[in-house]
């Protein structure tokens, strides 16, 4: 019988013969020399039993004589010896049932224990196709984290990616991750992002490198950022805002959405552009409304005139005050200030904003919906915000998280939500803003959603006003 010196392992190769993927075709292949003029005995192709979890095996070349455990946690398969001078190569062959794709340490004995070789061969495979996202790398963040398919809530210290979102670079790839607490802060700074910024997926072995293009932040429950697009992006989502003991959950969410290089450069440049068209039309706006003013100045009647019978004016938009703002009691309301005078009045320095509901000083509940509208006079190109304050001693102004958005009629409509105990007047005020304060507003919005403005925006002009008490 040869000696185990003169048989030679002259090759171990692993490959894939379809793409890498669920129930891919894999090939284990082992090549031998017999330099001995004496035959063999039987020959082992030893495997370690872990790999065997992600591989099936489903046939061999030629026949295994014998497939049992071996050793510590291996495989063994047996097949027949070498013949004298005998070159000879035995293959097992796979099903993938998963996404790995790492060739196996393989161990090759002859007889009963005399090891001739051991190798862990490279993976040899076409190139794989589009799968789920299996980890994400952030460089800017230093994260670098691993992705599982999820219905919605991610496990603890990992990503998930939303099930029935595409396959990496073939549409709306949706990634989410917890912002803070036990269950892990693998997103707890995705707010530092910016446009330009890098994302990595690995899926299948393979990177697919993102850009960051747009950042936004949401309500909790709008989804639209998950819809299918028929662009490739990554979509990351994280928790911001206020916590909410009732619901156990966030006030809004954070969306970041990157593209491949040239679409988001694409992307960016628009989104400036468009920054830009916005600043110029603004600041024409506000020179139009510099006039208007002036003008208007001239026809404002006296302080003792009597009041004319237009309708109170109306006010728009969804802020909120709470719902965990509370005020004392005992709280002192603050003097009105010197714009609390009649809708018809303050409505005159920005013309054609009317809030139709609630009336003027009409007893509401703690939610109520504010309903308004702009006539032919108004200036839609401007922006048009809501801001809300409850009438008392050192409070500040709150603004919805977005500027109003009007329909082609005109009418818009929105929840808001008053804190504070019952009794405390709440003074509700819309108008247009120049670019700076529109530029503020969405400024503190992104970076601290539900919280109050530490001013009146110096750009917020009056267009109408109601002040309702909450029952």
């Amino acid at each position: 019988m040869a000696a185990p010196a003169e048989v030679e392992v002259a090759d171990i190769d692993f490959r894939f013969l379809d793409p890498p993927e669920p129930g891919a075709h894999a090939r284990l292949a082992v090549s031998l020399v017999n330099r001995a003029s004496a035959p063999t005995g039987p020959l082992s192709v030893i495997v370690p039993a872990r790999w065997l979890q992600d591989f099936t095996v489903f046939g061999a070349i030629p026949d295994v004589l014998d497939d049992r455990a071996y050793g510590d946690g291996e495989r063994q398969f047996v097949f027949d010896g070498l013949g004298p001078g005998e070159r000879k190569t035995v293959e097992l062959h796979v099903l993938a049932a998963g996404e790995e794709i790492e060739a196996p340490e393989v161990r090759i004995v002859l007889g009963s224990d005399a090891e001739i070789g051991r190798a862990r061969p490279r993976t040899v495979a076409p190139r794989p196709r589009p799968g789920p996202a299996r980890a994400v790398t952030i460089p800017k963040l230093g994260v670098r984290a691993a992705v599982v398919p999820v219905p919605w809530e991610p496990p603890p210290f990992v990503v998930g990616q939303l099930q029935g979102t595409a396959a990496v670079s073939e549409g709306n790839t949706v990634l989410i991750g917890h912002l803070a607490g036990p269950a892990g802060d693998v997103f707890a700074r995705l707010d530092r992002l910016r446009p330009g910024d890098e994302v990595v997926a690995i899926s299948r072995g393979l990177e697919y490198r993102f850009v960051v293009s747009e950042i936004a932040v949401k309500p909790h429950d709008d989804v639209v950022p998950t819809q299918p697009t028929t662009t490739p992006r990554l979509t990351l989502m994280t928790c911001t805002g206020q916590w909410s003991m009732v619901r156990q959950d966030y006030s809004h969410r954070l969306w970041v959405v990157a593209e491949p290089p040239e679409l988001a450069q694409q992307t960016i440049r628009a989104n400036a552009e468009r920054a830009a068209q916005a600043a110029i039309e603004a600041e024409t706006a506000a020179a139009a409304r510099a006039t208007h003013e002036a003008e208007a100045g001239a026809t404002l009647p006296a302080p003792d005139a009597a009041p004319s019978e237009v309708p109170p004016p109306a006010s728009t938009l969804p802020v909120k005050i709470g719902p965990d703002a509370s005020v004392p009691a005992s709280a002192e309301r603050a003097p009105p200030g010197p714009d609390a005078g009649s809708a018809s009045a303050v409505a005159v320095a920005a013309p054609g904003i009317l809030i139709d509901g609630p009336l003027d000083g009409h007893v509401v509940g703690r939610r109520l919906t504010v309903r308004g509208r702009l006539t032919a006079e108004a200036d839609r190109r401007v922006p048009l915000w809501l801001l809300v304050r409850a009438e008392i001693e050192g409070s500040r102004w709150y603004a919805l998280d977005r500027p109003l958005q009007p329909d082609k009629d005109g009418a818009w409509q929105v929840d808001v939500e008053l804190g504070g105990p019952a009794g405390i007047r709440h003074e509700v005020r819309v108008g247009p803003v120049d670019v700076a304060a529109d530029g503020e507003l969405r400024r503190h919005a992104a970076a601290r959603p539900g919280q109050p403005l530490d001013d009146l925006p110096a750009g917020f002009t009056m267009g109408a006003r109601v002040v309702v008490e909450r029952r």
